[in-house]
């Protein structure tokens, strides 16, 4: 029976380890096969990580690491580029300072990898512009990859002039992408995080950035699908069963009411969140353990930003869900600046709802909770913290 890879994000790390891998490499072969800019959203622990450390591997070309897996027998040069692969997750930023520092640290330390330099004395856009060039000049066409993009900004979601400060920042870093002078020069640019705000917020200088969040063809990208989960883990789902005293199909249906549900697509297959599968496997017990892993800070400051009323409006949303329905105009346009302005939108992009299904003529969305493992969430604790929120407002007024 293989490891289960809980908590590790690192492709060549998991592979080396003899974990379990659910085998998505044919989507990325898609990805890889040409140079487009593209842009991926997902809730938290949804595997973004551990696809832009499987998109590095690719590009370094470490053919030896998809040994069986679907793209070894896809049509591939395994031609090796330079990469910049930067993770806001470990680039700390507790201020515009120390982000604008610690960028400039993962770019030099970059340029050391490849044997070329950078000035540092130049903004953070100019560096990584800077970079890529000369990544280019020496080594030939260069591979980005960018995870959790939006983390300095949603980490500060409730200082609004830092969140000014960070965003201003990123979309300048963001905006080098655009510049021929840089463009010519990629081979590849991958950007993924949990938001999905409007382009004006942050990519407003990058209008070729293709969205694949909502994307049919790359639905099932990240997360398990039925058929994953039965051929990867099967011993895992009958060493349950044992646990249990419960037969395979009995464990089976028990995991698809817990953790399957999640929709990223009008007609898209529904699929398993991988944290919480590879968490009850370890386990052996059926809990809620992405929410507990941590509530998106941003969530919960939109909570606590939103008038009485809007608070009120979620709660009743909450409880008759199969009555809501969003538009898919109001998707596209979320915007950064005001959260709290449709708190739907901002449950599906977190994870806590998803498309139940999809009303073409009317360009409507209709929402639910994914599974019971969210609907237990939202119904307990994201309800209590809508009540604590209206506690603390009701007792500033006394």
């Amino acid at each position: 029976m293989k490891k289960l890879a809980v908590s590790i994000s690192s492709f060549e790390l998991l592979i080396k380890q003899g974990c379990a891998y659910v085998d998505k490499t044919a989507h990325l072969c898609k990805l890889v096969k040409n140079y487009v800019a593209f842009f991926l959203s997902r809730p938290r622990r949804f595997g973004k990580s551990l696809t832009c450390s499987t998109l590095e591997a690719i590009f370094l070309g470490k053919k030896e690491l998809f040994a069986g897996l679907a793209i070894s027998s896809m049509e591939y040069d395994w031609k090796e580029y330079p990469v910049i692969h930067m993770s806001f997750a470990e680039i700390e930023h507790k201020t515009d300072k120390e982000l604008i520092d610690n960028i400039k640290i993962n770019l030099y330390n970059c340029a050391q990898k490849y044997s070329v330099s950078i000035d540092q004395t130049m903004t953070p856009g100019a560096c990584l512009a800077q970079l890529i060039i000369k990544l280019y000049e020496k080594h030939g066409p260069v591979a980005v990859i960018i995870d959790e993009y939006d983390k300095p900004i949603l980490d500060h979601i409730d200082d609004k002039e830092m969140v000014e400060q960070m965003q201003k920042l990123m979309r300048s870093l963001y905006g080098v992408f655009k510049g021929n002078n840089v463009s010519s020069c990629m081979r590849f640019l991958f950007i993924t995080g949990v938001s999905r705000f409007s382009k004006v917020s942050l990519f407003s200088e990058l209008n070729n950035l293709e969205d694949l969040s909502m994307r049919e063809s790359f639905a099932i990208m990240c997360g398990y699908t039925q058929q994953e989960l039965e051929a990867n883990f099967k011993e895992h789902i009958n060493a349950l069963a044992q646990a249990k005293g419960w037969t395979h199909e009995q464990v089976l249906v028990e995991l698809k009411r817990w953790y399957n549900g999640f929709k990223f697509s009008n007609q898209g297959e529904k699929v398993y969140n991988p944290f919480s599968i590879s968490n009850c496997f370890k386990a052996q017990s059926f809990e809620n353990y992405w929410f507990s892993s941590g509530t998106p800070k941003f969530m919960l400051s939109a909570l606590t930003d939103a008038p009485e009323e809007k608070r009120n409006e979620l709660k009743e949303q909450l409880l008759t869900l199969e009555l809501q329905r969003i538009s898919s105009s109001s998707i596209q346009s979320f915007n950064i600046a005001r959260l709290y302005d449709n708190l739907l939108v901002l449950f599906l992009q977190t994870g806590y709802l998803t498309i139940k299904e999809y009303d073409d003529f009317a360009t409507m969305y209709s929402l639910h909770y994914p599974n019971e493992e969210v609907r237990r969430s939202c119904t307990e604790q994201i309800m209590l913290e809508l009540e604590q929120v209206s506690s603390c407002v009701a007792c500033g007024r006394s």
